[in-house]
């Protein structure tokens, strides 16, 4: 950068500011004197291109080599090289914004992420990978926005989330997985909402969802697998909407699903497999609506699918209930309505007697009274999915009709007067429909193909 020239500045706007300052501008000065001068006043963004460290001195360098660079334009990756660790992140204090992803990854020496504690905003994507000696991300806790996905994965020393706290949504995925003595979530108190998929994938010490008790909705997968410790699902209580698969899997020492009790919605399917110490599905009261297969499978102690009974059985496409030795009481009302409904797109086998076929299944339905004749009360959206115009089963009169796509933008919003609803004009994808009338209301999940 040149400043002077035959002893003239090139740059008139930083001549003003001394002089309104009434700075006495003398030749003699150090170059370097000026040339920070200079990067204060317009150096509050850099690094368009980005930057990598790979050095514990690039790293305490950074506010000397770019003094009043608040925001990187470009990406920030952080990985030390094998013969210069990286142990402290106190360099980037200055740094408040990131316009493109945070990656730090594959730090053995860094314990924690002190230094970041004034950033508030990522463009992109966040990464914390392999960072076998990290105890803490709690110097996040200014963030509020990630543009993209936030990824926590394979840091073996991490036990407490405690970060994030500030952030309403997640623009993409949410992924937390093999983190191996991370106990709680403790910290996304304000979260209510993933734009994304979320996964929690084979936390070994993670006991709850505690944490997450803010989380409403979640517009792509939920998947849960491989959390050994994992005994129920509080922490989840808000949440009432999954609007593709929800994956239960191989979570050995759940006992109960008791913390889903808002959950209404699964716009995919309903998959609980492997899971050793499962007893019951109790918490699942509250949903209505699965789109897609409903799979109970290789759940060794189940006893009982008490819990899902308020499914409306013309949701549903496939039942396999299989592998469930100890299951004998599958008689509740929505399995009862859909073996009903249809004499195909099921599996049942290798369970108790008294679940192990469709008809064991119905004798038991009628033994106790369930009724197999689904309530002409419930509402249904058929086909499902559609190319074009959606019937709606069962009676609803006098309602405003609503649609939104999965980020929430409203694409319909009117007096519904008719049992069809018209999607020709809406792109392909997956739509959340709401029906409300004065005396009830129905919320459902479409796809449009």
């Amino acid at each position: 950068m040149v400043l002077f020239k035959d002893h003239q500045f090139l740059f008139p706007g930083l001549i003003q500011w001394v002089t309104a300052r009434r700075i006495s501008i003398r030749t003699t000065l150090p170059y370097f004197i000026w040339s920070l001068v200079f990067q204060q006043l317009v150096g509050q963004t850099c690094l368009p291109d980005g930057i990598t460290f790979h050095s514990q001195a690039q790293l305490d360098n950074f506010s000397v080599q770019f003094p009043g660079c608040h925001e990187i334009i470009g990406y920030v990756l952080i990985e030390e090289a094998h013969s210069t660790p990286i142990s402290s992140l106190e360099g980037l204090a200055q740094v408040t914004r990131i316009g493109q992803y945070l990656e730090i990854r594959n730090n053995a020496n860094l314990l924690n992420l002190n230094g970041l504690e004034n950033l508030k905003a990522i463009g992109g994507r966040m990464t914390l990978a392999a960072n076998r000696s990290l105890l803490n991300i709690t110097a996040l806790d200014k963030v509020e926005f990630v543009g993209e996905s936030v990824r926590i994965s394979s840091n073996p020393s991490l036990a407490f989330f405690n970060a994030l706290g500030k952030m309403k949504v997640i623009r993409g995925d949410f992924s937390i997985s093999d983190n191996t003595t991370l106990s709680h979530l403790q910290g996304l108190n304000d979260l209510i909402e993933i734009d994304g998929s979320i996964l929690i994938n084979g936390n070994a010490a993670l006991s709850s969802m505690q944490g997450l008790n803010g989380l409403r909705k979640v517009s792509g997968n939920l998947l849960l697998r491989d959390n050994l410790s994992l005994k129920d699902m509080s922490g989840l209580s808000n949440l009432r909407e999954v609007l593709a698969d929800f994956i239960i899997d191989n979570n050995r020492s759940l006992i109960t699903l008791i913390g889903l009790d808002a959950l209404s919605i699964v716009g995919g399917y309903l998959q609980i497999v492997n899971n050793e110490s499962l007893q019951n599905v109790k918490g699942l009261d509250a949903l209505q609506s699965i789109v897609g297969l409903l799979q109970i499978y290789n759940n060794p102690v189940l006893e009982s699918l008490g819990g899902l009974d308020s499914i409306d059985p013309r949701s549903m496409d496939n039942l396999a209930i299989i592998d469930c030795p100890t299951l004998s009481d599958c008689g509740v009302e929505s399995i009862c309505d859909f073996l009903k409904l249809n004499e195909d797109n099921y599996s049942i086998s290798r369970n108790k007697s008294g679940c192990n076929n469709r008809l064991e299944i119905l004798k038991s339905c009628n033994r106790t009274g369930v009724n197999v004749t689904p309530q002409p009360n419930i509402i249904m959206l058929f086909p499902n999915p559609t190319n074009g115009f959606v019937r709606i089963g069962g009676s609803i009169e006098n309602a405003e009709l609503t649609i939104q796509d999965l980020t929430g933008r409203l694409m319909v919003r009117k007096k519904q007067e008719s049992e069809f609803i018209d999607l020709i004009h809406l792109a392909a994808g997956v739509y959340r429909v709401q029906l409300v009338a004065p005396t009830k209301s129905f919320i459902g999940v479409i796809i449009k193909i």
